[in-house]
C-alpha cells in the first residue's frame, strides 16, 4: 500500500480503536469485493465511512492536479478539463462477463488525457450529458498507462461534475462549423444542425460486412446537407426536428452537394440547444414540391411526380464504392472511386423505366434496396409496366443523352385519400383565384 493509505489507515485505528493490520485486511477485503473496481485509497475511504470516521474527503477533491503532472499509479486525483473528442461507446468481454466503455480526450492549459469511462458511467455520453465542448470535473480518478501515456480511468468512488463554475483553465471548445463552411474533404468535422428530414434505414456492404445505413437531411442558419451515418445504432432515438451535434465526421461532394458521414469514429447526440433553420429549409420535409413532369427542370430537388410507368428499359449491375456509393471505374485491376480513391466494390441494382403523368415523360433512375424492392413488390420488370406511383427524387441532365433524369429516391403507390386531399386543396386554391 502507498504512502497515501498508509496515513488512511493509521487516521482510522486512531479513531476506531481498531489495530492497523485489521484496517488493512478491511482494505484488501473491500478491494477483491469490487473486482478491482475499488482502488485501495477509495476502499480506505469507504472503510472509514462504515467505521464512521470522519475523513475530510471535500479537502482532497479541491487538490486539482494539471494533467500534465499526472502519472501513472498516482490515484483519487481530479482534473478539471474540456472534452474535446468523445469515442463512441463500445463493449468489451472479460472473464465471461460483458461491459461497456467510451473514451473521452480532456484538455485543460497544460496537456491533453484521455478518460475511460466504464459500464455504468458509460450513460453519461449515451444520455448526452456528456457533450463535446462540455468542461467536466472528474473527481477521485486513477491514473494509468494506456499506449505509453499517462491515461484517466474512473473507478467506483469516482465522480463527474458536469460544467462546473472552475473553468478559467481550460482551452476553448473544438469549432463547430457551419453547414455552409463544411467542405469536401474536411476531416473531424464538427457541427450542429436540426434534423429536417430522415431516410428508412438501407442495407448496405461495408469492410466489416452488412450495416444499416440511415440518411439524414439537416440544416442550419446557413444551409442544409444530407448526413449518412453508417451504423443505423448511433441514429436510435433521433428524430425529424431533432437538434444534434455531430462529431468526429468526414465530408465528401458530390452533384448532390455535401455529405457528411459519420463513420466508425463518428457519433450523434442530441441536444438541447436550438439551431436556427430559415423556413425554406424547415419545410423540405413536409412540403416536397409536386410537379408535373413537363415542369421539371435540371436541378430541381426534393420534388415529386405522380406517374404510370409506361416502359421498363431493364435493370443492370453496376459496381460502387462500398464507402461513399458512388460509381467506381477499374483500373489496372484496381476500383478507383472519384470521392474515396482506391476502394473495394461491391454490386448494385440499376434499375431504368419510362414515367407518363399525361403531360410529359421522363427517363427516370431508381438505384439499390429501393429498386430491388420494387421489383420484387411488381413481380419483375414486366408486371412493373403499367403501375402508377409517387416519385421523389431530384432531377439531373444526362451528360450521354443531354436531357434530363429523373432520379428517384423514394417511391410508393398512391394513397388514394392522400391523393384527394391534395385535389381538394388545388381545386379550393383555385376557386380562391
Amino acid at each position: 500500500m502507498g504512502e497515501e493509505v498508509d496515513a488512511l489507515v493509521k487516521k482510522i485505528a486512531e479513531h476506531s480503536g481498531l489495530s492497523e493490520s485489521e484496517i488493512r485486511k478491511r482494505i484488501s477485503d473491500k478491494v477483491k469485493a469490487f473486482a478491482g473496481l475499488l482502488t485501495e485509497v477509495g476502499a480506505a475511504y469507504a472503510v472509514a465511512k462504515e467505521l464512521g470516521v470522519d475523513i475530510d474527503i471535500e479537502k482532497e477533491i479541491h487538490k486539482k492536479t494539471p494533467i500534465a503532472q499526472l502519472k501513472p499509479g498516482m490515484e483519487r486525483v481530479t482534473v478539471v478539463g474540456r472534452v474535446m473528442r468523445i469515442f463512441p461507446p463500445a463493449t468489451y468481454e472479460k472473464n465471461g462477463k460483458k461491459g461497456k466503455y467510451c473514451r473521452i480526450i480532456l484538455a485543460d492549459n497544460t496537456g491533453e488525457i484521455g478518460l475511460t469511462l466504464w459500464n455504468r458511467d458509460v450513460r453519461y455520453v449515451e444520455e448526452g450529458q456528456i457533450r463535446v465542448g462540455d468542461v467536466i470535473e472528474v473527481i477521485n480518478a486513477h491514473v494509468r498507462e494506456y499506449r505509453e501515456q499517462p491515461a484517466l480511468s474512473m473507478s467506483f468512488d469516482s465522480r463527474i461534475i458536469i460544467n462546473p463554475e472552475d473553468t478559467e483553465k481550460v482551452p476553448e471548445s473544438p469549432e463547430f462549423k457551419k453547414i455552409a463552411e463544411i467542405h469536401d474533404g474536411d476531416s473531424m468535422v464538427y457541427t450542429k444542425a436540426r434534423v429536417i428530414r430522415i431516410f428508412p434505414p438501407q442495407t448496405v456492404q461495408t469492410s466489416a460486412g452488412e450495416s444499416e445505413m440511415v440518411a439524414m437531411i439537416v440544416g442550419d442558419e446557413t444551409g442544409t446537407a444530407r448526413v449518412a451515418v453508417w451504423d443505423s445504432k448511433k441514429a436510435s432515438g433521433v428524430n425529424e426536428g431533432d437538434t444534434i451535434i455531430i462529431s468526429a465526421g468526414y465530408a465528401k461532394e458530390n452533384e448532390r452537394g455535401i455529405t457528411i458521414h459519420v463513420g466508425k469514429l463518428g457519433m450523434i447526440q442530441k441536444t438541447e440547444e436550438t439551431v436556427d433553420v430559415p423556413q425554406m429549409a424547415q419545410s423540405q420535409r413536409s412540403s416536397i414540391v409536386r410537379k408535373r413532369i413537363d415542369q421539371l427542370q435540371d436541378g430541381d430537388r426534393f420534388v415529386a411526380v405522380r406517374a404510370t410507368v409506361t416502359r421498363v428499359f431493364g435493370t443492370k449491375e453496376v459496381l460502387v464504392c462500398k464507402n461513399c456509393g458512388r460509381r467506381v471505374k477499374e483500373e489496372n485491376g484496381k476500383y478507383i472511386c472519384e470521392n474515396c480513391g482506391e476502394t473495394e466494390a461491391v454490386p448494385r441494382t440499376t434499375l431504368s423505366m419510362e414515367l407518363d403523368d399525361g403531360y410529359g415523360r421522363i427517363r427516370a433512375v431508381i438505384f439499390g434496396e429501393l429498386a430491388n424492392k420494387m421489383l420484387e413488390d411488381t413481380g419483375g420488370t414486366e408486371r412493373l409496366r403499367g403501375e402508377e406511383i409517387v416519385a421523389t427524387g431530384y432531377v439531373k441532365k444526362s451528360k450521354i443523352s443531354d436531357r434530363r433524369e429523373f432520379f428517384v429516391k423514394d417511391a410508393a403507390r398512391p394513397d388514394i385519400d392522400e391523393e384527394i386531399e391534395r385535389m381538394l386543396a388545388d381545386a379550393k386554391k383555385r376557386l380562391g383565384e
